[in-house]
C-alpha cells in the first residue's frame, strides 16, 4: 500500500514539475498577446481593416509583433554584450536555481539547439542494472560524475559518483533519451541496441 502511494506521490510531483513551467509560459504569452493586442488598436484603426481570411486582425498583427520580438531577442542574445550579461546572470543567480542547468539544456535539446554544451548520454551501472545517465563531468582518478534522471519525469533525478568501468558512453541524443524517460522507457529497444 505505501509503495502505491509513493508511486502516486511521485507521479503527481513530476506531473507538477512538469506543468508549472508550461503554466508560466502560457501565462507570460497570454500577457504579452494582451499588451501586443492593445498596442494594434490605433493600427487597425489606420489601416481600417478588420479581418484577414476570415480571422480578426488585431489577433494577425498582435501574433506578428510577438513573433518579431521574439525574433529580436534572439538576435540580441547574439551580441556579445547580451552573452555577458546572460553569462553573469546565469553564473550568479539561475545557477542556484535547483534544476536550472539540466532544464536549460533539456530545452534546448528539445526545441533542436544541441551544441557542444548538450549533456551526453551514457548508461550508467547501478548495483545490478545500468541505467540512461548524463555525463555531468569527468572527475580527476578515473571517475565521473553522472546524472541518473528520474521517469517519468527526467527533471528529478539522483547525483552518482562512479568509476569508469560503469560507465558507457553512447551516440543517443538527449532529446532521444528524455523521450524515452517520459515514455517510461518505451522505445528502449531501438534507443539502446548495441550498446546493452
Amino acid at each position: 500500500m505505501k509503495g502505491k502511494f509513493n508511486f502516486m506521490k511521485s507521479m503527481m510531483i513530476g506531473g507538477l514539475i512538469f506543468f508549472i513551467p508550461l503554466m508560466i509560459l502560457i501565462v507570460i504569452l497570454q500577457k504579452a498577446f494582451q499588451i501586443a493586442a492593445v498596442l494594434v488598436k490605433p493600427i487597425i484603426k489606420l489601416l481600417d481593416i478588420t479581418n484577414v481570411f476570415g480571422i480578426g486582425a488585431e489577433i494577425i498583427i498582435a501574433v506578428i509583433i510577438i513573433l518579431f520580438i521574439l525574433y529580436l531577442g534572439g538576435l540580441i542574445s547574439k551580441t556579445l554584450i547580451a552573452k555577458k550579461i546572460i553569462g553573469k546572470l546565469e553564473d550568479t543567480i539561475l545557477s542556484k536555481v535547483p534544476g536550472y542547468d539540466i532544464i536549460k539544456k533539456t530545452g534546448e535539446s528539445f526545441i533542436g539547439f544541441e551544441n557542444n554544451n548538450s549533456l551526453t548520454t551514457v548508461l550508467a551501472r547501478i548495483e545490478d542494472a545500468w541505467q540512461l545517465a548524463f555525463l555531468i563531468e569527468e572527475i580527476e582518478g578515473e571517475q565521473y560524475a553522472v546524472y541518473i534522471p528520474g521517469a517519468p519525469n527526467p527533471l528529478s533525478g539522483s547525483v552518482y559518483f562512479l568509476e569508469k568501468e560503469r560507465i558507457k558512453k553512447t551516440n543517443v541524443s538527449m532529446k532521444d533519451t528524455m523521450k524515452c524517460l517520459r515514455g517510461l522507457g518505451a522505445g528502449s529497444n531501438k534507443l539502446l541496441k548495441g550498446y546493452l
